[in-house]
């Protein structure tokens, strides 16, 4: 079994991940500023020289055009300066000109200090001036270059500085866009499933949902969701039931008038033939019995219909003839119709479903009774079944295919095109308080989902309303074909 871990232990690494690799960054950051700030005190050094061996050169010139002793001294200053400079700061002309080059500087700054130490205030254009002329051009040019030189290299530094600096960002950005995508596939996922299924109940359905999830927290949400849709699906369970017990004891007194007629037919039929059986010919008993055992089978018709909707009894399908289920529904509303409502039964003979027989009946006498209800005393309702072939989409939300296609309309005062998507809803209802739970056509969208159905209305206020829905066929029995 995977090893279960935590969210929150994973966000914590993540961030401290991305922590740490701030911190490489800022360190590396620093010891590449520390760097470039030596190339540039190195740049300055490197100046100064430049500086002091083009003075040394300007006070050389001036010492050989007026031949004052201060303008020798000036220039020998000079020279003392950059010899220190080269001296004191050695490793750094090292590194722009090499161990060589910087060795030669100081030989010929050495020779230059020597030759323009001994040339005297009365000193012509002798080859001793062209000498100190050519030592002092080759120490300035050398500096020139050593300053150029220089100055490239600290370009190329921050070059790379530039380039090092970019990579380290752009690294932390994929680094931190990989970690946000693993906390996100952690947690975003797991939610929008979540999410999903809270939609699946909004729209009335209970639905468990199995996430693949190895984190604490998401599995413990998980079961937490779980544990809410078994509650759900208990206390909606509990709601079907309670309903159907008030469907059944509405019932009760309209059957109990259906039944009073085949009863009083059989109550007639026997006192005649108690008080006439000697007189009879036999015909005429053979007639009388017939007539009572005629009574007797709509009598246990009714009975046994109103026995199967009361029944508890698991969710089971079976072979269905809808026709017989639609009369014996309507033998159990029958009662309670008001004499000026009027039910056509338009069914389509040998017409078979594969259904639960006791759940639909609950879905059929719902629907009846909600049409009855919104016409009042008086009115039709028309209840047609036919097999039909769809190529386009149901309404419902059906996929096209052949099955049966079921309407109930009625004429009465339809339903107001805001409130029609709402129908469906559990608890809704527009009738006052005391009328209507809100659960019938509810339950009607239930049962007619549990049969892999769909089920839609449309309504034209003032004029009625139809219910619209598509059931599977009756499955063929084993080694047959459809």
């Amino acid at each position: 079994m995977a090893r279960s871990t935590s969210i929150a232990s994973k966000i914590i690494w993540g961030y401290s991940a991305i922590g740490a690799a701030i911190v490489l960054i800022a360190v590396a950051t620093v010891l590449e500023l520390q760097r470039l700030e030596a190339w540039v005190s190195a740049g300055e050094r490197v100046s100064h020289f430049l500086n002091d061996t083009l003075e040394m050169r300007r006070f050389e010139k001036n010492y050989f055009l007026y031949r004052q002793r201060s303008d020798q001294e000036q220039g020998l200053a000079y020279a003392d300066a950059a010899l220190a400079a080269l001296a004191g700061h050695a490793e750094d002309f090292a590194r722009v000109a090499g161990d060589q080059e910087l060795q030669r500087l100081q030989n010929g700054l050495h020779r230059y200090r020597a030759l323009l130490a001994s040339a005297g205030r009365d000193s012509d254009e002798t080859p001793l001036a062209d000498q100190i002329r050519q030592e002092g051009k080759w120490i300035a040019t050398r500096a020139e270059e050593m300053g150029a030189a220089e100055r490239r290299m600290v370009q190329q530094s921050l070059a790379a500085s530039r380039t090092r600096l970019l990579a380290g960002v752009a690294l932390l950005a994929v680094f931190g866009i990989i970690t946000a995508r693993i906390l996100s596939n952690l947690v975003v996922r797991p939610l929008y499933q979540l999410q999903a299924g809270m939609q699946r109940v909004a729209q009335g359905g209970v639905h468990r949902i199995h996430i693949d999830s190895r984190q604490k927290e998401i599995r413990s949400l998980t079961a937490a969701f779980n544990r809410m849709m078994e509650d759900l699906e208990s206390q909606q369970a509990h709601l079907v039931r309670s309903q159907k017990l008030a469907s059944l004891g509405t019932l009760l007194s309209g059957v109990a008038h259906e039944l009073n007629n085949p009863l009083s037919n059989l109550s007639t039929t026997c006192q005649i033939l108690m008080e006439e059986f000697e007189d009879m010919d036999p015909q005429a008993r053979r007639e009388m019995l017939a007539q009572i055992d005629e009574q007797t089978e709509r009598t246990r018709r009714i009975v046994q219909t109103l026995l199967e909707f009361a029944r508890e009894r698991r969710f089971r399908r079976e072979r269905v003839e809808f026709l017989d289920l639609a009369q014996g529904v309507l033998q159990l509303v029958r009662g309670q119709m008001p004499s000026g409502i009027a039910v056509r039964l338009d069914i389509e003979p040998g017409l078979q479903i594969h259904a639960d027989k006791q759940r639909l009946q609950q879905a059929l006498i719902n629907l009846l009774k909600n049409a009855q209800q919104a016409m009042g005393a008086k009115g039709e309702i028309r209840m047609t079944a036919a097999v039909a072939h769809q190529d386009a989409p149901h309404p419902g939300n059906c996929p096209p295919g052949t099955a049966m296609e079921l309407t109930v309309s009625d004429t009465g005062a339809g339903i107001p095109a805001d409130i029609l998507p709402r129908v469906f809803d559990p608890f809704f209802t527009t009738k006052a308080v005391g009328h209507g739970s809100g659960l019938g056509l509810a339950i009607v969208h239930e049962i007619i989902a549990e049969h892999d159905g769909c089920i839609s209305v449309n309504s034209t206020p003032g004029t009625g309303t139809t219910f619209h829905i598509r059931l599977p066929l009756a499955m063929p029995p084993a080694g047959e074909h459809a």
